[in-house]
């Protein structure tokens, strides 16, 4: 393999979906990468509710602490259509 553009070692990953084919594909291969794995079930979040995605994220800090917050995953990065 080549070397990672984005190394991942010890940074908290959330994966939404995660019980689905390819949420659960994510973690199979995210497992390998040294990272903390965050999911969440879908009946404590619910990912139409951002006020309840946000709660979520600021309790448990997923994202990077090597990158600046627009790429690890902040809760004003999303968007619900």
């Amino acid at each position: 393999m080549s070397e990672a553009v984005f190394p991942l070692a010890g940074e908290r990953i959330w994966v939404a979906g995660h019980t689905g084919m390819v949420g659960s594909a994510l973690v199979r291969r995210l497992a390998g990468e040294g990272c903390e794995l965050i999911t969440v079930q879908r009946r404590d979040v619910d990912l139409v509710r951002q006020g309840e995605i946000e709660a979520w994220i600021r309790q448990e800090r997923p994202g990077s602490r090597n990158r600046p917050p627009a790429l690890s995953g902040r809760a004003s990065n999303l968007s619900v259509r």
